[in-house]
């Protein structure tokens, strides 16, 4: 079953399905939440594994930007 699927894009569907939710805060203060952490780092130039940690609570910031995830 793996090999069928090998190399196949997935669909927006089904990554948003398990995309979690997150609230970040920009360097000037403004809070957003968001879906799909690893989509909003690539598209405002911020390391994905570092914004992680941040919700996770092992560092405090990352390029001015901060982030905790909502719910469990």
């Amino acid at each position: 079953l793996r090999q069928l699927n090998l190399g196949k894009k997935q669909s927006t569907d089904s990554i948003l399905k398990r995309s979690k939710k997150y609230v970040v805060t920009d360097p000037s203060g403004v809070q957003s939440e968001i879906t799909n952490l690893n989509n909003f780092c690539k598209l405002n130039g911020l390391n994905q594994g570092a914004m992680s940690a941040i919700a996770r609570g092992k560092t405090k910031q990352h390029k001015g930007w901060k982030c905790l995830k909502v719910g469990s």
